[in-house]
């Protein structure tokens, strides 16, 4: 499962005769005996036929806007992570129209071509005037995070986004950002 997935899915750990729960699932001990039961499943409707993107635009970018409007309400120091993609570059614009004062933005980059994304980012800092700040990661810094990757997910985990992932949440802390939203 790690080499295909680059993570161990549940039920599955590294370890022999240890499981984890199953997302939505709940561990009951009852007359002392374990079970597990699923408490939560989503619902998926097919509503292809109801709206198209014209009609649910709208309904998007309200959903968007109530997101990062609970956010704010929550207080303390909200910012976000811009890669200058359509996702990220949203939620920038979303916190630089709802917050007060300049919203604050953070990016990553890494100096290898083709896998640097900060150009991208600054164009969107620049469009939704953040106050924009960047750390390049370096090769150090990935030797020295990967040992610790397995103590904080408790598992082996080979998503490589992890690495920036980490850094840019750093970078937002050391600046006084309580939650940054991705």
């Amino acid at each position: 499962s790690y080499l295909y997935f680059h993570a161990i899915p549940s039920p599955q750990t590294i370890y022999r005769d240890v499981r984890r729960l199953r997302p939505g699932a709940v561990l009951e001990l009852r007359d002392g005996k374990l079970s597990e039961r699923i408490y939560w499943q989503p619902q998926y409707r097919d509503e292809r036929g109801r709206a198209g993107v014209p009609e649910l635009k709208p309904e998007f970018r309200a959903t968007i806007e109530r997101s990062v409007r609970a956010q704010l309400e929550q207080g303390g120091e909200v910012g976000c992570f811009l890669s200058g993609g359509t996702d990220s570059s949203t939620l920038a614009g979303h916190l630089a129209k709802l917050g007060e004062g300049k919203a604050r933005s953070f990016s990553i980059g890494f100096d290898e071509e083709g896998y640097d994304e900060t150009g991208f980012a600054r164009i969107a800092a620049g469009h939704f005037a953040t106050e924009h700040t960047e750390y390049y990661v370096t090769p150090s810094d990935i030797v020295d995070l990967v040992p610790r990757l397995g103590d904080y997910y408790g598992t082996p985990f080979g998503n490589s986004s992890v690495i920036p992932t980490y850094y840019c949440a750093r970078l937002a802390r050391e600046h006084g950002i309580d939650r940054i939203l991705g």
